[in-house]
């Protein structure tokens, strides 16, 4: 299985010139980018910091959501608000050096869930989202995960 993007800029790129690009997903879709706010690029674009976050975020989502199925537990909403921290690296490079995600979730029949069951199930969603597989073991990835809603 492959995937790919189409990412375009155009300009002449002397330090002080626009960020701004588009990335054109391969399903279709299209994302206008940018550098981060703090680099120098537009806030009301994406930034690759938050692309990433999003990544990640989704791929536990659905594996998440599988396992629930897989479970028979049916999941009524899933709200993440996730958080990314931009800090130095073991080799003191910029990099994403934490990810804390803090999904709250509503189930249909709450009452067939215990917190150790809910956090189990994320232990597994962790292992097995492809996403978090791929990221550097350098990067503290923490589930904050709200007690589920009734």
């Amino acid at each position: 299985m492959a995937f790919s993007l189409t990412l375009t800029w155009t300009g002449q790129f002397t330090g002080n010139n626009s960020k701004d690009h588009l990335i054109e997903f391969g399903s279709g879709q299209t994302l206008e980018g940018s550098a981060a706010a703090d680099y120098l690029g537009a806030d009301d674009r994406v930034n690759p910091e938050e692309s990433l976050l999003a990544a990640l975020s989704s791929c536990h989502m659905l594996s998440f959501l599988t396992i629930a199925n897989k479970m028979r537990l049916n999941v009524v909403s899933y709200h993440d608000s996730c958080t990314a921290i931009l800090g130095c690296n073991e080799q003191g490079r910029t990099a994403i050096t934490q990810i804390t995600l803090a999904p709250q979730i509503t189930f249909e029949r709450p009452e067939q869930l215990t917190e150790q069951r809910l956090a189990k199930m994320h232990a597994l969603a962790h292992k097995n989202c492809f996403i978090a597989n791929s990221l550097s073991k350098d990067i503290l990835i923490t589930l904050n995960h709200i007690p589920f809603d009734s």
